[in-house]
This record gives C-alpha cells, sequence and structure tokens, in this order.
C-alpha cells in the first residue's frame, strides 16, 4: 500500500476461493477482495489485524490486546441481525442503577444464547462487562453495616457474581474488599453457631 508516495508493508492473506483479506490502517478494518475484480470488495470486520491467519474451519483468527481471538468471515445478515439486536439491548441499560439489574440479566442471557460465530459479531460486549461490574459495585454498597447470619444468602450471591466475572471485570469493582469483610464476619458467626451447637 501507499501512501503519499511511501510504500509500507500490510498483512493479506488469500483464502480457498482466491479472495484476498488485506488488512487497511487508513480506512480501518479487514477488507475482502475479489482479486477477479479488484472493485467488488467488502469490510469484513471492523478491527485492523496487524497478525492473523485465516483458518481451515474458515474463521479468522487475530491477535487483539495480547490475545487470541476468532472473528467469523461467513457471516450472513441473519448473523449480523442478531448480534446487533444483543448490542441494541447492551446499549439501552444506559448509565446502570440498582435498577438496572433486569436489563443486564436479559442482555447477558441474550448474549449466551448466541453461539460461538454468532457471539463474535457483538461489538458492545464490553459495556455489558462493565454494566455487570458496576451494578455488582452498587449492591455491594448496600450491605448494611452489620452483618448477621440472615444475610448468608446475599453474601453468597454476591460472591457468586463476582466470580463469574472475568478477570478483567473484576478490576472494575472497586469495592470488593468490602464484601469479603462481610464474608468475614459471616464466618465468624457461623463458626459460633456451629461451636454453640456441638456445646
Amino acid at each position: 500500500a501507499t501512501n503519499n508516495k511511501h510504500w509500507f508493508p500490510r498483512p493479506f492473506r488469500f483464502d480457498d476461493n482466491g479472495n484476498l483479506y488485506v488488512s487497511f490502517e487508513s480506512n480501518g478494518g479487514l477488507r475482502r477482495i475479489n482479486t477477479e475484480n479488484t472493485r467488488d470488495h467488502e469490510r469484513v470486520m471492523p478491527y485492523t489485524p496487524i497478525h492473523y491467519v485465516l483458518g481451515e474451519d474458515g474463521n479468522l483468527y487475530y491477535l487483539k490486546s495480547y490475545s487470541l481471538c476468532m472473528y467469523p468471515l461467513n457471516v450472513t445478515e441473519e448473523d449480523w441481525a442478531q448480534a446487533d439486536e444483543v448490542d441494541q439491548m447492551i446499549l439501552s441499560i444506559g448509565n446502570v442503577t440498582l435498577d438496572s439489574e433486569e436489563k443486564i440479566a436479559a442482555a447477558r442471557n441474550a448474549y449466551n444464547a448466541l453461539d460461538v460465530k454468532d457471539k463474535a459479531l457483538v461489538q458492545k460486549l464490553y459495556l455489558l462487562e462493565e454494566a455487570e461490574a458496576d451494578l455488582l459495585e452498587l449492591q455491594i454498597d448496600q450491605l448494611p453495616e452489620t452483618i448477621a447470619l440472615e444475610h448468608q444468602t446475599l453474601l453468597q450471591g454476591l460472591q457468586e457474581k463476582f466470580d463469574a466475572m472475568s478477570e478483567n471485570q473484576q478490576r472494575f469493582v472497586k469495592n470488593y474488599d468490602k464484601l469479603l469483610a462481610a464474608r468475614n464476619v459471616l464466618k465468624v458467626l457461623l463458626d459460633k453457631q456451629a461451636a454453640a451447637a456441638v456445646q
């Protein structure tokens, strides 16, 4: 590729059908070019992968933030429509409050219901993960100052939500220490209860 008469390298790959895949930095994304008619081309993904390979399964594998990611190439309009529907559900969450739990759960369930190919097409997953972390933070802030035995189910539920998150999500939960402290208090109470039962 050229820029102001200067040549610079860009990665490219051919698939089994003779299509050329080129990663463009200037106009963004990866484009698929028909080598028989170079005017026939399309942008197949919004990212600009520097290191990528075409897998034998027909999908594209690339590096993103030091992680190996998969991006499906042979997608249909229906695939895009399903992914876009989930993206719209995520965007509808808006600013996270304690009342956002139902919307967040619905968006997560809709995402989990997609197959692997359609999940890769969802563009706003990071916003859903941030919303889940923000909601957990708010729920931890609502913990009572005095922990009692009847709070066992509540604390267990919050811990399960935290454990289900990715490491990246967990970093967003800034008040996790408060949950840990509450669980430590509960553990002491449960130990005392068990000791009293033995006596």
